[in-house]
């Protein structure tokens, strides 16, 4: 394939397809990326085909590429991502428990962060 003026720039994607005015790839179903090298749909999408919008409900607008559920941001949960982790948890749907060593005597966590998906206290 060509794209551009006068179709006289050569086509580099591994599909031999691409938009005639862009030269961006058309990717295969399950497949996106300027050459097609990412496996999956692209953000914001889901489906077969990828074909399909994430719900709106999804705040961080990523949802699983297969079941459309929204996938939620490190210290979020629920069906949209609106459940923020209870204190002294941590991780994917805030199922890992802040070590002992990141609360302090009024059991209050320190550097152990819902919103990242690991924890860096020392103890202090």
């Amino acid at each position: 394939g060509s794209w551009g003026v006068e179709c006289k720039q050569k086509c580099e994607c591994p599909t031999g397809k691409c938009n005639s005015v862009t030269g961006t790839c058309q990717c295969p179903p399950g497949r996106y990326g300027k050459k097609c090298e990412k496996i999956g749909c692209p953000p914001g999408y889901w489906g077969a085909d990828c074909d399909k919008r994430c719900p709106k409900q999804c705040s961080t607008g990523y949802c699983h590429s297969k079941t459309g559920a929204c996938t939620c941001a490190p210290g979020k949960y629920g069906a949209s991502c609106h459940i923020t982790c209870p204190e002294g948890t941590f991780g994917e749907m805030c199922a890992e428990a802040c070590p002992a060593m990141c609360s302090d005597q009024n059991s209050n966590y320190k550097g152990c962060d819902p919103e990242v998906s690991m924890t860096n206290c020392d103890g202090d």
